[in-house]
């Protein structure tokens, strides 16, 4: 969250960082290798915090059961692609050069 904060907000790290030009920004961040490796890794961790989360809100809402395990798991793996895949998706088109400035 801090390097997110320095690297797109406050340019602390971005050298190409303008000032309100978001996309921008966001494009000259995400088209270092490093950068990108760094956000996607983070949005690992963060797919494996989501799958614990919705793996659990079903417990304490008190929905626990062997008998809807499988869909517990089912609905908390698609959660996490569809939330995560969609985060990483704008990286990697940056990182390939689909999209660009």
């Amino acid at each position: 969250v801090l390097f997110h904060l320095a690297d797109l907000t406050l340019g602390w790290t971005n050298p190409n960082f303008h000032h309100g030009a978001a996309y921008n920004n966001l494009v000259a961040s995400f088209e270092r290798p490093l950068v990108a490796a760094l956000y996607i890794a983070c949005n690992i961790a963060l797919g494996i915090h989501l799958f614990h989360g919705a793996w659990s809100m079903f417990q304490s809402m008190g929905i626990n059961s062997p008998r809807y395990n499988g869909a517990r798991k089912a609905f908390a793996a698609g959660f996490v692609v569809v939330t995560i895949g969609m985060n990483c998706v704008f990286v990697v088109a940056i990182l390939t050069g689909f999209v660009g400035s």
